[in-house]
């Protein structure tokens, strides 16, 4: 299937009885469509993935705290695990945080094996996404400086 999202709603319509999904993006469709809390519930963790920024050395962040109102941040193609994680560190700040400057940014729905280009030729500030430590995108951004 196309990821969390998908899986997720085919849950909740019957089409599957089991399947892989983020927790996080559990929780942000449960707040869209409190239904699909009652039709789906997680029933185990499979493993821990991580979320990882990498910017521009030009940038000077290294902390999510730097990021400001208006940068392009490249989060992944939209409806992504990575892209819905963004959305929903957005929608619990805005609920619940101070309205700190990087829930203002500019998410750039692209896909992250493109993002350390992009952040070379200064498309974007950053890329954040989900997954497991030292996944490629990121590497190869590190190794590009």
């Amino acid at each position: 299937l196309g990821g969390s999202e998908d899986i997720l709603n085919n849950l909740a319509d019957g089409k599957c009885a089991f399947g892989p999904a983020q927790k996080d993006i559990h929780y942000l469709l449960s707040k869209k469509d409190s239904s699909l809390s009652s039709k789906v519930s997680p029933a185990v963790t499979m493993y821990n993935e991580a979320i990882q920024m990498v910017c521009s050395s030009e940038s000077g962040y290294d902390e999510l705290s730097d990021i400001k109102e208006g940068d392009e941040i490249i989060v992944d193609v939209f409806g992504s695990g990575s892209a819905l994680t963004w959305e929903n560190l957005v929608a619990i700040e805005t609920e619940f945080g101070n309205g700190s400057s990087w829930s203002k940014a500019t998410p750039l729905y692209s896909p992250l094996d493109e993002a350390p280009a992009a952040i070379g030729v200064g498309t974007a500030k950053c890329a954040i996404g989900v997954g497991k430590a030292n996944i490629q995108w990121m590497m190869d951004g590190y190794e590009q400086g």
